[in-house]
């Protein structure tokens, strides 16, 4: 482990880790050596998360669907379900053809990541 502006390294031995890093934790987890050691050692398996740009909506509708509103998948990959029981609903869309090989490089992910999603509302709104 190096801490950020101190030069030393050190060893950290646990028998459990608790790698919490979101979209990047697969990144991080193959920064660790997790995925690179050979067959049959525990190091040998990755952590099968990356990155997936999705647009994701939370929407008020008071008199909307109740308790009993079903978790909806359109084919067009437009889902919405229920969130708690005040009247809110989280709806999105993930959108088609999309390339990850953008992810590979540090500024190809906060370019995905940071890019608009114009269009993606009105899309969401026609499906839901």
């Amino acid at each position: 482990m190096k801490s950020e502006g101190y030069d030393d390294v050190m060893d950290v031995n646990c028998a459990i880790l608790v790698l919490a890093c979101g979209w990047e934790s697969g990144r991080m987890g193959r920064l660790l050596g997790i995925g690179e050691g050979a067959v049959g050692d525990m190091m040998h398996m990755p952590i099968p998360v990356e990155p997936r740009k999705r647009y994701v909506y939370v929407v008020h509708v008071p008199d909307g669907p109740t308790i009993d509103a079903p978790f909806l998948i359109d084919p067009s990959g437009a889902y919405f379900r229920r969130e708690g029981f005040g009247g809110n609903f989280v709806c999105g869309i993930s959108p088609a053809n999309v390339s990850y090989s953008c992810f590979k490089s540090d500024r190809g992910r906060r370019r995905m990541m940071e890019s608009g999603g114009e269009g993606r509302v009105q899309n969401v709104k026609t499906v839901v």
